[in-house]
């Protein structure tokens, strides 16, 4: 956990590697050396901040790829997260509260086959205040909605693409979730709440549809 700024400066010897472990912070990430987030499959961000948070610096990100990216922040201002380095996630995508967006039009794209061959992605309250390019070409990638807190529908977001065959759509929101763009699946899971589509924003399932 770090409580405050993350800075790695400059120069290919100042590396920060993660190393099969979690990143929690609650500040900045200023990166102008190497951020190695791409080494292992438990390799992660958590970005806890209850002010806004910025990612930055002319540095790299290995692979230009972290593994796991979670938002869990209260920051009351927009984005939440800040992206102002372009890099991609690969393993897991966890929206829990707040919005991860960028000021300076960094591409944040959701997918890396290189990297894992599945996606997993799960949104409650948080969301992302940009659009993202997806690389999800021969990757699986699986949705799961959750209950945010407190209690409320959740209408999906620019987290989800329209015209791609993804994996298993899974609904577990006891208030529902609202489609906002047409999807295919290969397995709609309804473990709990509605799924509300509408003529223009359907769910077509490919595979299998289980209750």
């Amino acid at each position: 956990t770090r409580n405050g700024n993350l800075t790695i400066n400059s120069g290919v010897a100042n590396q920060f590697q993660l190393n099969g472990k979690v990143l929690t912070t609650t500040g900045n990430i200023v990166n102008a050396g190497t951020f190695n987030g791409d080494a292992n499959a438990l390799d992660g961000i958590i970005f806890n901040g209850s002010t806004q948070q910025i990612v930055s610096g002319a540095g790299t990100f290995t692979n230009d790829n972290v593994r796991n990216i979670t938002l869990n922040s209260t920051a009351v201002t927009t984005p939440s997260v800040d992206l102002q380095s372009s890099f991609s996630v690969s393993n897991g995508l966890t929206l829990t509260k707040g919005t991860i967006g960028t000021t300076n039009a960094s591409v944040f794209t959701i997918g890396r086959l290189a990297s894992s061959s599945t996606l997993t992605v799960t949104r409650s309250g948080g969301s992302l205040g940009l659009t993202p390019i997806f690389a999800l070409g021969s990757v699986t990638a699986n949705y799961t909605y959750t209950a945010p807190t407190p209690a409320a529908n959740v209408t999906t977001g620019s987290e989800i693409p329209s015209a791609t065959n993804l994996g298993t759509l899974t609904i577990n929101n006891t208030s529902g979730v609202t489609l906002d763009k047409a999807v295919n699946v290969t397995t709609l899971a309804l473990s709990s709440g509605v799924l509300t589509t509408s003529a223009t924003n359907i769910a077509t399932v490919i595979g299998s549809a289980a209750n």
